[in-house]
Parts: structure tokens; sequence; C-alpha cells
């Protein structure tokens, strides 16, 4: 019997298949921190008041006030805010994605996880070991700063 049938079958039928466009939040957990890697938190003067021992990971970076957990309204406003800002695929790029701004929230699908790079212009959506990238339109970064700002969340050091 040949076993690609089956496999095809039931990747088709899985509840984790590969998404488009980012899905919408629903009432649960929501965060949003600002990105600073190891080498940053070690040098960069204005991250000297965080211990890493201290900070949540996501991925390989540090989240600074990633304990701010955010209501369904706000989730919903920087879900907009976001998804507007990311209206096309991306092509692919050379650059080494860095993100600097993270924020992650509940769906229908479970948690979505969005980073942020506005050096590459790129955000990348994962949810369930499923992940896509977007175009990031960089006029949106001072008003994602406000948001970090009015949130007591400090705002990331871009290099």
């Amino acid at each position: 019997m040949n076993i690609f049938v089956p496999l095809v079958l039931a990747l088709a039928l899985s509840p984790a298949v590969p998404f488009h466009d980012p899905p919408v939040p629903v009432d649960g957990p929501a965060s949003l921190a600002s990105l600073a890697s190891r080498a940053e938190l070690d040098a960069e003067p204005a991250y000297t008041r965080f211990k890493s021992t201290k900070l949540n990971k996501v991925d390989s970076w540090f989240a600074l006030g990633g304990d701010y957990t955010l209501s369904l309204p706000e989730t919903q406003a920087l879900y907009i805010l976001v998804k507007d800002a990311t209206t096309q695929s991306d092509p692919g790029s050379l650059c080494i994605v860095t993100p600097r701004h993270y924020f992650s929230y509940t769906s229908t699908y479970g948690v979505v996880k969005v980073l942020l790079c506005f050096e590459c212009h790129v955000a990348v959506f994962s949810i369930n070991g499923w992940s896509t990238s977007r175009v990031l339109d960089p006029s949106v970064q001072a008003r994602l700063n406000a948001i970090l700002q009015k949130h007591g969340v400090p705002i990331p050091v871009s290099k």
C-alpha cells in the first residue's frame, strides 16, 4: 500500500494546517513585550535593570515587560494595527530577522506568537508549529512603541 495517500489525507484533515491570514483573537491570555538578545542585555545601558534569570524567553530572545497581559479589547486593537500593517506576504529576504517587538494572543486555533522586526520589515506569525511571514509597514513602529510605553513596557533598542 502506498503510504503517501494516507499521509496526505491525514495532513489535509489535520486541524493544524498552514494559514494565510493570522487568526483573530478570542478571550484568553495575551501578552506584549519588547525583545532583546543575551548580548544586548549584557551590553546595552538601557537594559541594565533587567536580569536574564528573571525574564521569560521567546524563542532565543528575552522578553522585556512580557509579564504585561492585555485585555481582549487591547488585544483586538493591537491585532488590527499589526494586521493592517502586514497586508502583503513576505517574498523572502536576506535580512536576518531580529525582532524587537512581540505579542501573543489566544485564537480559536491556539496561541499565536507575533514577532515584529522593523529592521527587516518582517512580521512572523506562528501557531501550533506553523508560521507565515508578512511584509511589515515600518510606519506603525511609532504607534506600537506608544502602546508599549503606555503599558510600561520598555521601548526596544534598535540597531
